[in-house]
């Protein structure tokens, strides 16, 4: 009984370890991984730290998936119209972080002026980067419905 008290929690562990470097996107096409994950964490009571985050994790995965899913099937043009708005945005910021960087090639700025653009530029960038991970999100989630 040990043993397989042992094997288990193993198991667990290894598949915890794994979970950080998935993200939605991932679990979107491989929704058995994240079934696993959350089983494991439901039936054998995480140990550590690392491993109650990961839990936390897979279950907000989990979660924002679902809604998503939800979302998508109760209202799809809606979600659509959700796509189109966050690929209008990615544009609006593109244009701005291209005018931030033109602003700094031209060396006509004060050290207080730069540090400003450098600021906002950094800010841009972020807010780019996590819209990106939404659209791609939301584009994967559309192509798994479609593959349904």
């Amino acid at each position: 009984m040990k043993k397989i008290v042992l094997i288990v929690l193993c198991f667990c562990v290894i598949s915890l370890a794994g979970c950080s470097r998935h993200d939605e996107v991932y679990y979107l096409h491989h929704p058995d991984s994240l079934k696993i994950i959350l089983d494991n964490c439901v039936r054998v009571k995480p140990i550590n730290k690392a491993q109650r985050e990961e839990c936390l994790v897979s279950m907000k995965i989990y979660e924002k998936l679902s809604g998503l899913s939800q979302t998508m099937m109760a209202n799809p043009q809606g979600f659509g119209k959700e796509i189109i708005a966050l690929q209008i945005q990615q544009s609006k910021l593109k244009s701005q972080i291209d005018a931030i960087n033109s602003r700094l090639t031209a060396k006509t700025l004060s050290s207080e002026q730069t540090s400003v653009l450098f600021d906002k530029l950094n800010t841009l960038k972020k807010t780019f980067a996590a819209n990106q991970h939404e659209l791609k999100i939301r584009l994967a989630l559309v192509a798994a419905a479609e593959g349904m």
